[in-house]
């Protein structure tokens, strides 16, 4: 740096004094002119805003400081954490040297020599790993302590440029350094020159003013003594800074252990022969769920459904029952009855048991069950109480009522009928007598429900099982299931006291009791039971509870066939359901849950389906909304006219059976209803039947669409499916129920919104004009 000396002109005036600018490290500094006078006050405002500034500046650096000071602290302690670590692990190995040298030098005196080998060349082995361990150990020392050394060599610079920049700082805008390549030169300061001479070359002329030597000399002299040490030091420690940065960190490594190979050993394969394998086995089948049932439920009689058999063919009915069966209308029988009769009947059926009967429903069961009742009855003597019907609905009870009447006309048996709609002190007139204080029974057949032949049996007096040889229980696998006031207790040990009653203590005058025998029941009054249903139960257990004799199963549908039979993927259930033979099983897809009702509108008229409609719904409440609106739409669409009865649980006995006969007669078109009348119940004049909401199993699917193709005729189920239903329906009673035809998925597609019967619908719905 160098700085040069410049001379201002000043024109001539009077006699002055000259004046001279000294440089600035000079000790004796002189006034400034006038000029430089005015201007401290703007150097002033200037220099606070610089001591502002670097007030800032410092505050920022103590922050700076103040974190690297905790950095530090923190490193020093987890170091000193590490070395502790280090010498208690040391500690604790040289304890278990001491223990371990203990142990050896105890049994060095049993030992042979070859342990005491062992023994040396484990110590060996131990001191060689110690060594290696203290030669990382140094290394790892020698690394942190030229780590530490950074660290102080990083803050020792940090000190030294807050130093230098503090004192570069302080100085003055005049004294401003300008720093140049060639460092020989030094830093001058400017100086300027006035003179008060009045000679006419100054006047004329005034060129640059030469300072005397001496003068020049103690300016560089000055300068360089003060600013180029303090820019040599700063250069330095920048320098070191930049070598410090630049140099990598040296870090020790250890020499990579090659580790030795070993010796291979090279067998040569001679004389190799494969082992002998054992022969495959077959997968073995999976154990059926009916490999432990007793054999006469494992394997039913089979019979086809479409098996007919006319009834002069079977053996063992009598002419008047035969020509009582022909003026019903009834000239031949359905496969249930051609396997059941020659089996109940008396000629054909000596030494057979109790029967199971599992066929669809409307095929023919009531007629195949009452056929032999009434003909073994007919030639009774006295009545007396002598066949029990037991059904679960009081619907149910008038029908199978009206079936027996109509067959025993002509043969003078007496039927009654027990269910809850009568006072009991009526029924108990109506099925005993007293007369003359004796107790006799007026009826010879009893068609009751399960709760109310309990109340009798308990509470009606003269009311005897004594003489009951015949016990049906129709739609048994809703009787067992449901308790009825343990109606299958009470009556099945009602009839093992009465068989009591009718036992032979003896024979040919020898007590059997003294034989140790027990007394025994004649044939003639051995109670037979039939037990029925369209899905009967293979559940030993319910089974069990009716005390059956030398039972037999018959099953009313088609032998499976050759792959479903010896499939291994076929898991047999203890419930069997089928279809009837005559049934069209229908499935249409519901989109929209909302429209519903005009799906069900746009169903009927797609396929002209006009009367004779039965329309179950899951519940009492959606069935008589679904009715409503129905009826409410039909008024309103003038075009297609038709009348809608409702029949519910919720409703009065007498109005039901109203309404059951004006659909019978075909004054109803659509009967829409519940659960109630799905079981047993024969009506006449059913073509479809209308699954509107999916039943809750597939046995009650079974029972809905079993009252129609009732008795050899052909009906068609529909069945409407919403989008998260059809999966069900698929697994559940699409694939698990015997059927000769297949389900049928048939769309249907509704007009715009205000075109046809979708306009009358709104209409009705959302009460448009």
């Amino acid at each position: 740096m160098s700085t040069q000396f410049f001379t201002r002109y000043v024109p001539p005036t009077a006699a002055k004094p000259k004046t001279t600018t000294l440089p600035v490290d000079l000790p004796q500094k002189r006034k400034r002119t006038d000029e430089v006078q005015e201007e401290t006050p703007k150097k002033d405002a200037d220099k606070k805003r610089k001591k502002e500034k670097d007030v800032e500046k410092e505050k920022k650096k103590k922050k700076k400081k103040d974190k690297k000071d905790k950095e530090d602290k923190k490193d020093k302690k987890e170091k000193k954490e590490k070395k502790e670590k280090k010498e208690k692990k040391k500690n604790t190995e040289a304890v278990a040297e001491i223990e371990d040298e203990d142990v050896a030098a105890a049994t060095t005196a049993s030992a042979p020599e070859e342990t005491l080998k062992k023994e040396k060349k484990d110590k060996k082995d131990k001191d060689v790993k110690k060594e290696k361990e203290e030669k990382n150990d140094k290394k790892e020392q020698k690394n942190e302590e030229i780590v530490e050394e950074k660290m102080e060599y990083k803050v020792d610079e940090t000190k030294t440029e807050e130093s230098t920049s503090m004192e570069i700082d302080d100085l003055e805008p005049a004294q401003e350094i300008q720093p140049e390549e060639t460092p020989a030169k030094s830093l001058q300061p400017v100086v300027t020159a006035t003179s008060d001479s009045s000679d006419d070359e100054s006047d004329e002329d005034a060129g640059p003013y030469k300072a005397p030597k001496a003068l020049t000399t103690a300016a560089t002299e000055a300068s360089a003594s003060g600013h180029s040490l303090i820019l040599q030091k700063l250069q330095r420690s920048l320098a070191r800074a930049k070598a410090a940065s630049a140099a990598p960190i040296p870090v020790a490594q250890e020499e990579p252990v090659i580790p030795e190979e070993p010796e291979i050993e090279t067998i040569q394969a001679t004389g190799l022969v494969a082992l002998p394998q054992p022969e495959p086995v077959k997968a073995s089948k999976p154990i059926s769920a009916l490999a432990s049932l007793p054999s006469w439920l494992k394997e039913p009689i089979s019979v086809s459904p479409t098996t007919r058999t006319p009834f002069p063919e079977i053996p063992g009915i009598s002419p008047k029952l035969q020509a009582r069966l022909a003026s019903l209308n009834f000239p031949q029988a359905f496969a249930v009855q051609t396997a059941v009769l020659p089996l109940l009947l008396e000629k054909g059926g000596k030494g057979v048991g109790d029967l199971c009967i599992s066929a669809a429903t409307g095929s023919g069961k009531t007629l195949a069950y009452l056929i032999p009742i009434i003909q073994s009855l007919s030639s009774r003597g006295v009545t007396r109480l002598r066949s029990i019907i037991v059904v679960p609905t009081r619907e149910l009870v008038q029908q199978v009522h009206a079936t027996a009447t109509s067959l025993a006309s002509g043969t003078g048996l007496k039927i009654g009928t027990a269910i809850g709609s009568r006072s009991l002190a009526v029924e108990q007139g109506l099925l005993v007598s007293h007369d003359d204080g004796e107790v006799s029974s007026k009826i010879d057949i009893l068609i009751t429900t399960p709760g109310r032949l309990v109340e009798h049996v308990r509470a009606t007096p003269g009311f005897e099982l004594t003489w009951v040889k015949w016990l049906v229980i129709d739609e048994a696998d809703r009787l067992l299931a449901q308790s009825f006031q343990e109606w299958v207790d009470v009556v099945i040990v009602g009839l093992e006291e009465a068989a009591n009653k009718h036992a032979v203590p003896s024979v040919a005058g020898v007590d059997l009791g003294d034989l140790g025998l027990r007394s025994q029941r004649r044939r003639s009054d051995v109670v037979r039971k039939i037990v029925l249903s369209a899905t009967m139960t293979r559940d030993v257990g319910k089974l069990a509870e009716l005390r059956l004799r030398q039972p037999n199963m018959i099953v009313v549908e088609d032998p499976p066939l050759p792959d479903e039979a010896g499939g291994d993927d076929v898991d047999e259930e203890l419930e069997q359901f089928s279809a009837p033979a005559g049934l069209r099983e229908h499935v249409t897809p519901v989109d929209n849950v909302e429209y519903k009702p005009l799906y069900l509108l746009y169903l009927m008229r797609q396929h002209n389906i006009k009367t004779g409609v039965l329309i179950f719904v899951k519940s009492n409440e959606g069935a008589a909304r679904l009715a409503k609106l129905l009826e409410t739409v039909g008024e309103a669409n003038d075009a297609e006219k038709y009348t809608v009865g409702l029949v519910t649980g919720e409703m009065e006995k007498k109005r039901r059976e109203k309404v059951l006969k004006r659909f019978a007669k075909g004054e109803v078109n659509f009967l829409v209803c519940s659960d109630l009348i799905s079981r047993g119940l024969d009506l006449p004049n059913i073509r479809h039947i209308v699954n509107y909401d999916i039943p809750a199993s597939t046995r009650a699917y079974v029972h809905r669409v079993g009252r129609t193709a009732r008795a050899g005729n052909e009906g068609d189920a529909w069945t409407m499916l919403g989008n998260n239903e059809a999966r069900w329906f698929w697994r559940n009673i699409g694939k698990s129920i015997r059927r000769l035809n297949p389900v049928n998925k048939i769309p249907i597609t509704l007009e715009a919104e205000g075109v046809g019967l979708r306009a009358a619908y709104e209409g009705v719905l959302y009460g448009k004009e």
